[in-house]
């Protein structure tokens, strides 16, 4: 495992992320949004926690009509989901009664399962949507076959710059926690199936930063010095890692040692 600051490549996924989050509720609306998240309990590799998802949701996710989930890789080493999910029915999350599930929350963290947690439970149980309350028991049944462990399904209870901030946040987290038995596995997932309907923001751009313009110029400098008509070309001359091995010159060269 390693930890750092996210590299460029990572702070555009996290920027890609949260951008592309706030189109999916723009596009789905709020109140047709729900949250959830699922947590390994069986010690799985990513790969195959993954596969196990997959799975779910070929056999038990018709009710989800598009999704966006992230892996954040927990301390301890278990991969855990993030997941924001559409669906056809109101959760009205407006309604819902907050405070007794945040209160239920803390009882059973501090107490355990007391009168007093059921009773909380209880509480926000009536309110919530009755689509939601039939899906909490039905994935209590469903969710261990595949070993998904455990899962809270939730309405959103902020708005769409908030829970893109919140996922953009949680992804940063596993970006600077590399493990590097983890690598190349998706950190992100769109639903294939349907992100050509609410898709803002793909990977493929550059910062409009001073820094950014002074490489675009170098570059391009760079190409005519050689002979390269475009990017395709400088790899052609150069080598495919052409802007790892020399990124430090490009970025930090005065004008009078770089021209020479």
């Amino acid at each position: 495992m390693r930890y750092g600051l996210p590299t460029g490549a990572e702070a555009k996924a996290a920027f890609h992320l949260r951008r592309n989050v706030e189109a999916f509720i723009e596009h789905w609306e709020r109140n047709h949004c729900l949250f959830f998240t699922l947590t390994d309990e069986a010690g799985l590799h990513p790969s195959e926690f993954a596969r196990h998802w997959n799975s779910f949701l070929v056999r038990n996710g018709a009710w989800i009509r598009s999704f966006i989930r992230v892996l954040e890789p927990q301390r301890q080493g278990r991969p855990h989901y993030h997941i924001l999910s559409a669906v056809d029915w109101n959760t009205r999350p407006d309604a819902f009664d907050w405070e007794a599930l945040f209160a239920c929350n803390r009882e059973f963290v501090e107490k355990g399962r007391t009168p007093r947690f059921r009773e909380l439970r209880a509480k926000y149980k009536a309110w919530a949507v009755p689509e939601l309350v039939a899906l909490w028991s039905l994935m209590r049944k469903v969710l261990p076959r595949y070993h998904l462990g455990r899962a809270e399904f939730l309405p959103l209870r902020k708005t769409q710059e908030a829970v893109a901030q919140y996922l953009g946040h949680y992804l940063e987290g596993g970006l600077v926690i590399r493990r590097h038995s983890w690598k190349g596995c998706r950190r992100v997932e769109f639903d294939r199936r349907s992100k050509g309907s609410w898709t803002a923001c793909s990977r493929v751009f550059m910062w409009n930063s001073s820094g950014a313009k002074r490489w675009r110029i170098r570059v391009d400098e760079l190409a005519d010095a050689i002979g390269a008509a475009d990017l395709d070309d400088i790899h052609r001359i150069l080598g495919p890692h052409w802007a790892y091995q020399i990124r430090d010159v490009i970025i930090s060269a005065t004008e009078e040692n770089w021209h020479t």
